[in-house]
């Protein structure tokens, strides 16, 4: 069971680090974000609203989404996944090129859409060019091995 980032949301004045998540075991699409006032993780799902919210635990949206951007719900940790990959890239032999990709297919999503978040905010354009620089490489680097 796999939940998908469809869209990074706009900061509100009580909420930050948004994200629209699509589950993937019932389809259904929750935001995730950060209370500015406290710094909890909050979710739009009746089980976090009814239940995890009271026991102070995450439910499973916030689960994926705390492993992919990071307690703090910052971009950290998909640019940590991304270099990472990158560089694993190099060492590994052209037969496991189809591992790769879709190892990648699943990352590309959350860069793409960190990309555009980038790209689009004017502080961050020196994040979005960098990133821009290593999505650019992997994708590069996964046509060579294809390729052998």
């Amino acid at each position: 069971m796999s939940h998908t980032v469809l869209e990074i949301l706009k900061d509100t004045p009580q909420y930050r680090s948004r994200r629209l998540v699509k589950s993937g075991e019932t389809g259904e699409t929750y935001t995730t974000s950060i209370r500015k006032k406290d710094g909890v993780w909050a979710c739009s799902c009746k089980g976090w609203i009814f239940k995890y919210q009271k026991l102070g635990v995450d439910c499973k949206h916030l689960v994926t989404i705390r492993e992919t951007y990071g307690d703090k719900g910052r971009s950290d940790g998909i640019i940590a996944q991304v270099t990472t990959f990158g560089n694993s890239l190099f060492s590994i032999p052209a037969r496991d090129a189809s591992v790769a990709l879709g190892k990648w297919q699943t990352l590309s999503g959350s860069a793409g859409m960190l990309l555009f978040y980038f790209e689009n905010t004017p502080t961050e354009q020196v994040r979005a060019i960098s990133l821009a620089a290593s999505i650019d490489s992997i994708n590069a680097q996964l046509r060579k091995l294809a390729l052998s």
